[in-house]
C-alpha cells in the first residue's frame, strides 16, 4: 500500500461541483500516483473521500465500490487468523478521468494567474516596447486579454502573434505545447 498523502491540489469551490464518484476516483489516483496497480486501503480511501465530500452521507462500503465497476475493482487482502481486508484500484478509464480533471483544474489556475498578469501589463506595452524576455504562455496571455476588446492597440496583436509563432519558425506542434495552458481556439479568438 502506498503511504502518501492524498493531498495533491488544492481544493476549491470546483472540488464542491463534483460527485462523490469523482471525488473517489481523485482521492485514489493521489494516493496511487507513484504506481497505477498498487491497490489502496478501501477504508482509507473512503475516509479521505468523506473529507473532501463533506456534503454527502453517503457511505462507502465495499457495496458502493461493487456497484461501480467502471471505476474501481476491489481486491481481498488475507491478512492471516481469519481476517480480511478490502484493497480498491482505479481501473484504466477512471484513472485517465481523474487525471484529466486534475490537470484542467491545474491548467485552469494557471491560465487565470497569466491572465491577471497580462491585464496589469497590457496597459504598458506596444508594438515596439515588447520585452525580449515575455514568454509564450505570458504571449498568449496577452492575446487573449486583447481579444476581449477592452483595450484601444493597433499593432500590438500582430507584434505578439509574431512573437509567439517565432516569426513562423514554429511548427503548429511547438506552437500548441509552448502556448499550454491556453488552448489554441481561446488564442485564436
Amino acid at each position: 500500500e502506498n503511504q502518501q498523502p492524498a493531498t495533491g491540489e488544492s481544493r476549491n469551490e470546483e472540488d464542491e461541483t463534483l460527485t462523490i464518484l469523482e471525488h473517489a476516483e481523485e482521492v485514489l489516483f493521489n494516493l496511487t500516483r507513484s504506481d497505477a496497480h498498487i491497490h489502496a486501503d478501501l477504508g482509507r480511501v473512503s475516509q479521505e473521500v468523506q473529507k473532501r465530500h463533506t456534503s454527502t452521507a453517503e457511505r462507502l462500503s465495499k457495496k458502493w465500490y461493487e456497484s461501480h465497476k467502471g471505476s474501481f475493482e476491489l481486491k481481498r487482502i488475507h491478512l492471516g487468523s481469519g481476517s480480511d481486508e478490502w484493497h480498491v484500484r482505479l481501473t484504466a478509464p477512471a484513472q485517465a478521468r481523474a487525471n484529466a480533471r486534475i490537470h484542467e483544474r491545474q491548467a485552469e489556475a494557471q491560465r487565470n494567474r497569466e491572465l491577471t498578469v497580462a491585464d496589469q501589463v497590457l496597459p504598458m506595452l506596444s508594438a515596439d516596447n515588447l520585452p525580449r524576455t515575455l514568454r509564450s504562455p505570458e504571449l498568449a496571455g496577452l492575446l487573449c486579454v486583447l481579444s476581449r476588446g477592452q483595450y484601444r492597440v493597433d499593432d500590438l496583436p500582430a507584434a505578439l502573434l509574431r512573437r509567439l509563432c517565432r516569426r513562423g519558425d514554429a511548427t503548429p506542434k511547438e506552437l500548441l505545447q509552448e502556448s499550454t495552458p491556453f488552448p489554441p481556439a481561446r488564442i485564436m479568438r
